[in-house]
């Protein structure tokens, strides 16, 4: 999705999301009346009509889509950047003045006609969309406060737009009259059942609750559906009601089914504190916490059953509720009314339809649970680490807090958790390897350097190299394969060293294993026996003095410290002096510039500044001659490069003999 997309569906999310409280304070004053009506609970004997809870609870639903209109005024004007009161104000001034020509009315704005609802969606985003486009650069005057010069900017664009938008609509809305004439005409005859019609309307507003919009109140400002109300699947039963009785169950998506479920499969925190909040309102059919908290909105987990569970009660009810021996009072409950009780109040306790809901609660617990415990166990970041931990056999306590830093990049790591998952499966022992890249000393035509590299078997037997890091350290999980990489050199060494053959390894950190300091004790006495350089890259520096610790115990032990990609990014001056460090590897993208006037310069003066304060300086991706003779006339010690060899497996690396220049 690219980014006017990103903006336009985080502003329509934004202004569902906000009117939460407003749906929570309407459906409150329902349930209130409610309760009253069905308990006959009043101590004080009031005229229930003098409570005006039902009005009030009435007058707060009619005010729902000016509620829409103000609210996406307000967050797509502060996403594209223009002023969210004068937005507010022509979308109010284009309405009215829509509904004034259509409907010829003299009423409020706040009581938008049926028909013409979904322009409270529609109009407030073109106006945002639209004020931008006529709006000048600067202010049309000066030496005025800035409001008042705000208000002046806004004159002429408001007056264009307006104008703009009411013709615009004004074609749209003949052309859809007529058109739905044309319809109507052309398919006279044809009639799709409500039973499809319904089917078609669950699918549709899920879809809609799952990416972040109000789905069924969408549908009630895109279209009126009377057959909801007007036709009935059997006796004294609509199917709204139908839909409200076998079908919500605290919700969109069947949620208290969803809240079971949790109850049962899920082990991580946040999702069990979230159902615990949700259920008293989920009870009551409002959803809005549970969809947006736990969350539903873009869950891939939970998208299959968030759609299938309402679909599966539908379809179940509509099959059966015909041939079983129930029959509905005229009488109507409210939408909030909480399951059981309503059936009870409509059947007159009838345990058939009682034992249908429980049925479909049922139904849904079983189909939530396995979706449930996978996005559970998706969430559970230790999960995945000690998952990681026994594939690759490494047996070390590390900091949970520390180490998995799993709120450092909240969104990133949701999105990656597929990802995640297929890598924490694939990344069995057998299928990692490490491998073995020359760092040849040009100076003598020979090699006895090496830098240790991560690759991995895929499912095809090819070895490629570790495409999945990325993935890993968005998890928090990158620490765990510097570990294991330590444990198979020091393998390796071993070998090695029993054949008499004592290499210089270079192990590369990742900036979260510099920052868990136990680990890095662990590291290092486990390796201090043996010839090894640790390659790091400065952006561990910026994490805190955790990573510096970690590094001067390194050196303190007798390790060598490299500055690995120098010369790009984080590159600085200042950490060379800061830091013990043993050696530079230039970055293979000024190697490649090497022939130009300009890098060349560059690569010759870092060289030669190596070589003043006692570094040694490595030429990384050297892959063409050339490059390697301009190498030869400057001060380079070491060259690693595909010109010479690609990382080469451990069996080949105690007889390497590097080619001639």
């Amino acid at each position: 999705m690219d980014a006017k997309g990103t903006v336009f569906f985080i502003a329509l999310k934004e202004s569902f999301i906000s009117i939460i409280p407003y749906l929570i304070l309407s459906s409150s004053v329902l349930l209130m009346y409610q309760i009253i009506k069905l308990t006959n609970f009043n101590m004080f004997n009031f005229d229930m009509d003098k409570l005006y809870l039902f009005s009030i609870s009435s007058t707060l639903n009619s005010l729902f889509p000016f509620i829409i209109l103000i609210s996406l005024s307000h967050h797509f004007s502060k996403r594209l950047g223009v002023c969210g009161a004068t937005t507010l104000f022509l979308s109010m001034s284009i309405l009215t003045t829509l509904e004034s020509v259509f409907h010829s009315s003299q009423e409020s704005i706040l009581l938008i006609s049926g028909e013409s609802k979904f322009l409270v969606l529609i109009i407030p985003i073109t106006t945002a969309y639209l004020l931008p486009l006529t709006t000048q650069k600067k202010y049309i005057l000066s030496n005025i406060n800035t409001q008042l010069n705000t208000s002046f900017k806004y004159i002429a664009p408001f007056i264009v737009s307006y104008l703009i938008s009411v013709f615009l609509y004004l074609i749209i809305l003949y052309l859809t009259h007529y058109a739905e004439e044309f319809i109507v005409v052309m398919f006279d005859g044809f009639d799709v059942s409500h039973d499809i019609k319904l089917i078609i309307r669950t699918i549709i507003m899920h879809l809609f609750w799952f990416f972040g919009i109000h789905g069924s109140h969408l549908l009630d400002l895109l279209s009126s559906d009377n057959y909801l109300y007007d036709s009935f699947i059997i006796k004294n039963l609509s199917y709204k009601e139908l839909y409200d009785l076998f079908i919500v169950f605290g919700g969109s998506g069947s949620g208290l089914s969803l809240i079971i479920s949790i109850f049962i499969a899920a082990k991580d925190k946040h999702s069990r504190t979230i159902a615990k909040l949700a259920l008293p309102f989920v009870t009551f059919n409002v959803n809005e916490i549970l969809i947006f908290g736990l969350p539903i909105v873009l869950n891939r987990h939970l998208l299959i059953p968030f759609i299938l569970v309402p679909l599966v009660n539908l379809i179940i009810t509509m099959n059966v509720i015909s041939f079983l021996p129930i029959s509905f009072s005229d009488q109507s409950v409210s939408w909030i009314t909480p399951i059981f009780i309503n059936t009870y109040i409509l059947t007159d306790g009838n345990l058939f339809a009682l034992g249908l809901q429980f049925l479909l609660v049922v139904l849904g617990v079983l189909i939530y649970v396995p979706f449930i415990r996978k996005y559970s166990l998706s969430q559970m970041i230790s999960h995945q680490r000690n998952n990681l931990i026994n594939n690759l056999d490494v047996s070390i306590s590390l900091q949970k807090e520390e180490g998995i830093k799993a709120n450092k990049a909240q969104i990133a790591i949701i999105e990656s958790n597929k990802e995640v998952d297929q890598i924490i499966n694939l990344l069995q022992s057998n299928n990692l390897f490490v491998y073995y890249q020359p760092k040849v000393d040009i100076k003598n035509i020979k090699c006895t350097n090496f830098e240790a590299l991560l690759r991995i078997k895929t499912k095809e037997g090819n070895v490629v190299g570790p495409y999945f890091l990325e993935h890993l350290e968005l998890a928090g999980l990158a620490s765990i394969i510097d570990i294991w990489v330590c444990n198979e050199v020091k393998r390796h060494l071993v070998l090695w060293y029993n054949n008499g053959f004592k290499p210089m390894i270079s192990i590369n950190l990742h900036p979260d294993t510099l920052s868990d300091f136990p680990s890095i004790e662990k590291i290092g006495f486990s390796l201090k026996d043996y010839n090894v350089e640790f390659e790091i890259i400065e952006r561990c520096l910026l994490s805190g003095g955790h990573a510096k610790k970690s590094i001067l115990l390194l050196k303190k032990l007798g390790f060598k410290i490299s500055i690995d990609d120098f010369g790009t990014g984080y590159s600085s001056l200042q950490t060379l002096n800061m830091l013990p460090i043993d050696s530079l590897k230039l970055d293979k993208s000024l190697i490649d510039v090497i022939d130009s006037e300009k890098g060349h310069i560059i690569c010759k003066y870092i060289s030669r500044m190596s070589k003043d304060l006692g570094f040694d300086c490595v030429a990384e991706g050297v892959e063409t001659k050339k490059q390697l003779e301009l190498i030869n006339t400057l001060d380079f010690q070491y060259v690693q490069g595909f010109y010479f060899s690609k990382a080469i497996p451990v069996d080949d690396v105690i007889n390497y003999i590097p080619r001639c220049s």
